[in-house]
């Protein structure tokens, strides 16, 4: 089955990667990283994780070690 079609069925739905995820706060920062393509699907994912639950992954806003902190960056971890 064609990824774009599992994303799109998995709206308001959990899914796993299998890779560090990075995000961004900023919308308009996450925009920037779309990159014109003829042959490549884009995807914005909204993410609504909540610290306080206790079944999800870690994540983490790491802004005050990045590199980049004008990203407003959120690494989320695998799984």
């Amino acid at each position: 089955m064609d990824e774009i079609l599992i994303l799109q069925k998995s709206v308001d739905q959990f899914i796993a990667v299998n890779a560090y995820f990075s995000t961004s706060l900023d919308q308009e920062v996450a925009m920037e990283f779309f990159v014109e393509s003829t042959d490549l699907q884009r995807v914005l994912f909204i993410i609504e994780a909540d610290p306080n639950r206790k079944d999800i992954k870690a994540f983490a806003n790491i802004k005050a070690n990045s590199y980049y902190p004008e990203e407003d960056e959120v690494l989320f971890q695998m799984g």
